[in-house]
């Protein structure tokens, strides 16, 4: 007997529905980032991209934060309840695995060049100024003459991370209405 005989039909289906929406929304912010802002940062001279770049990711990263967190939940929370069926625990385990290699690129690629992106906003006099600086530059600053080639190892990047998105959307999917239709029957 598995953890999910033991949670009312509405509860799984609301655990369903904050799963597939909130990965599904994760996958496409993604997709929005890498391809409208990736468009809109492309056309911008690499000094303004510099200039720009880091006010415009603390904005969505509002957003895509959340996301994230409700993603990994409905994940996690959904393995366990479906732990006993192997079809749906290699299916589970995919998308969280899609889920911490996203992250992985992240914190490995994104974050230092967002930092670095950051410390670039920052004249000489408000960097000696400011605590704020300090942890911003721990990997260095962009100058605008590296600013071109930061943009393009950026938007590269990005690409997994949405290839990994929707596959973890896809494969929650297929868990979620794999569960369903053998209930159904």
């Amino acid at each position: 007997m598995t953890d999910a005989s033991f949670h009312p039909p509405e509860t799984r289906d609301r655990l369903d529905m904050i799963t597939l929406l909130s990965s599904s929304a994760f996958a496409g912010g993604n997709l929005f980032i890498g391809l409208s802002m990736g468009a809109y940062w492309l056309s911008l001279e690499a000094s303004v991209f510099m200039e720009t770049f880091f006010g415009q990711w603390l904005r969505f990263l509002f957003t895509i934060m959340p996301l994230l967190l409700l993603t990994l939940y409905g994940l996690v929370r959904s393995a366990r309840l479906d732990a006993g069926d192997p079809a749906l625990r290699r299916l589970w385990r995919r998308a969280i695995l899609c889920w911490v290699a996203t992250c992985l690129i992240t914190l490995v690629l994104h974050m230092p060049l967002n930092l670095r992106l950051g410390a670039a906003t920052f004249s000489p006099e408000e960097a000696a100024a400011s605590n704020l600086y300090g942890l911003l530059s721990l990997f260095g600053s962009v100058t605008p003459e590296t600013a071109g080639f930061t943009r393009a190892i950026w938007l590269l990047g990005h690409v997994p991370r949405i290839a990994l998105a929707v596959a973890l959307s896809v494969f929650a999917m297929q868990a979620v209405f794999h569960r369903r239709t053998k209930i159904a029957r």
